[in-house]
């Protein structure tokens, strides 16, 4: 009879697992983000100037209302650091920060009213960056192209505005070529 109990609960769980499977759902989306960089170290007097927007697109697959993954290609904001003379504020050096990344994520969602959310996404950022440095007295140039992967840790608010539409605002942690990387975006998705 134990034997019969097992395998009927086992049975169960395995439908009531293929139904949430089933309604699930793909979405697809594009963002737009804005990206902090934490100083480079060019002999430790550099300001962070000329920051530009990113772009991201991205599907994800929904499995039920609390779990999603997502995987993403992406182009970070540039960033371009000075480093300027502390007594006459001339440019002394120039480094330039270009950054294209592939993402994959774990999202988790909570809907706390009809039409809005929450989510929490952990994941790895493959990223590979290109980097200029540039000294002005005397006048030299160094390319540097680097690669890698790292954590990447976020959080974001979400409005659906019909069954087929929603969009998020959400902030993201992560590092780049060993700089901290703050990223804010607005995230517009469809369901398919």
């Amino acid at each position: 009879m134990k034997r019969l109990l097992g395998v009927a609960a086992a049975a169960a769980l395995s439908c009531n697992a293929t139904a949430q499977l089933l309604d699930g759902f793909v979405y697809y989306g594009a963002a737009l983000q804005g990206h902090a960089y934490d100083d480079l170290l060019l002999k430790n007097r550099l300001n962070a100037q000329g920051r530009n927007l990113g772009y991201r697109l991205f599907t994800g697959y929904q499995f039920n209302r609390w779990v999603g993954v997502e995987i993403g290609a992406q182009q970070l904001g540039d960033a371009d650091f000075l480093l300027k003379n502390a007594t006459d504020t001339n440019v002394l050096a120039q480094t330039d920060f270009k950054t294209k990344a592939l993402d994959a994520k774990l999202v988790l969602s909570y809907s706390f009213a009809d039409d809005w959310f929450v989510r929490a996404q952990t994941g790895v950022l493959a990223w590979r960056n290109n980097r200029t440095d540039i000294s002005l007295s005397p006048l030299t140039s160094t390319k540097l192209k680097t690669s890698g992967q790292d954590a990447l840790f976020g959080a974001g608010l979400g409005y659906s505005f019909s069954q087929d539409y929603a969009m998020t605002l959400e902030l993201e942690k992560s590092k780049v070529a060993g700089q901290a990387v703050t990223g804010i975006s607005l995230n517009l998705m469809t369901k398919f």
